[in-house]
């Protein structure tokens, strides 16, 4: 077990080892430092982060429990490690510290499926501070809050038709190499670390500050597609999620149970797990407790 001292500022967090033996770089610390809207690396990150950094960031890191309450900073205090592990390992079938060919092209993967209940709560949320900033009572403020989610609810359900429809009638990147591949041989998405979460919300805010950290390493002139994140969560349409998954081929997937029993169930299963050399478990007791985090097939 580490005898280290717990983590003091992100500024220590620079240099530490993985467990490849290799020192956490100074723009992973910074990218991560965005997400939480800090700009100086004297910052000091929480509890649960020094504490996890502290065991973690080490040549030999122990499989780690951490229970904090909400809101403390678990997310990030595992996504650091998921993305030092991305940084130092090369992705599923590329040779070792191979990089895309100089003015390579890389094909942008398809947004993501959209998520009505998701626009209507934004939006409802948003309608509700506006009106209430300009004097409208509370009541009156609920009512335009209702509508304005209804509304949010019915444009995203409409768009996402039209992109179902147009995918229908033009194939997509990730159909046409289906097609083009043996049926036993459809290329799988093979993330390199998997991030489960027992709800919908709890996945999707993981992934979005997965990809805010990427985003950031991006900007400073890392590979996008060795840091490409994808998120996979049931409520969703289905083959739209699927059809994500496959042309994007994440390297980060953050994902709820179900929905990624579902996805390797297939026959040829879209998403494959050998190569998963980091895995976590988010805020995922519960789902432990009544036994469906462990029979994930490997």
């Amino acid at each position: 077990m580490a005898t280290a001292e717990p983590v003091p500022t992100f500024a220590a967090v620079t240099g530490r080892p993985s467990r490849h033996g290799k020192p956490t770089p100074a723009e992973l610390v910074e990218a991560c430092l965005t997400t939480i809207g800090a700009t100086s690396s004297s910052a000091r990150p929480s509890a649960v982060q020094s504490r996890t950094w502290q065991l973690v960031l080490t040549e030999r890191p122990p499989d780690l429990v951490a229970i904090a309450p909400t809101g403390s900073g678990k997310t990030l205090a595992f996504l650091l490690p998921a993305f030092l592990e991305l940084m130092h390992t090369a992705p599923p079938g590329s040779a070792a510290g191979a990089s895309p060919e100089p003015g390579a092209h890389v094909a942008e993967p398809p947004p993501p499926p959209l998520d009505p209940d998701a626009a209507m709560r934004t939006a409802a949320a948003a309608a509700f501070k506006r009106a209430l900033a300009a004097g409208v009572p509370s009541d009156e403020a609920k009512a335009v809050a209702r509508s304005q989610g209804k509304t949010a609810w019915k444009a995203a359900k409409a768009e996402q038709a039209q992109r179902d429809a147009a995918a229908a009638a033009a194939p997509s990147h990730a159909a046409t190499r289906a097609a083009a591949t043996p049926s036993d041989g459809t290329p799988a998405a093979s993330p390199s670390v998997l991030i489960l979460a027992p709800t919908r919300e709890l996945c999707q805010q993981t992934a979005d500050t997965a990809r805010k950290i990427a985003e950031a390493l991006c900007a400073k002139g890392r590979d996008a597609s060795s840091l490409a994140t994808g998120c996979v969560v049931g409520g969703v349409d289905y083959r739209g999620q699927r059809a994500h998954l496959l042309s994007g081929q994440p390297r980060l997937l953050v994902a709820t149970p179900g929905r990624l029993l579902s996805l390797c169930g297939e026959t040829p299963a879209s998403t494959k797990l050998r190569q998963a050399s980091a895995q976590g478990l988010n805020a995922a007791s519960k789902k432990k407790a009544a036994g469906e985090s462990a029979n994930t097939p490997l």
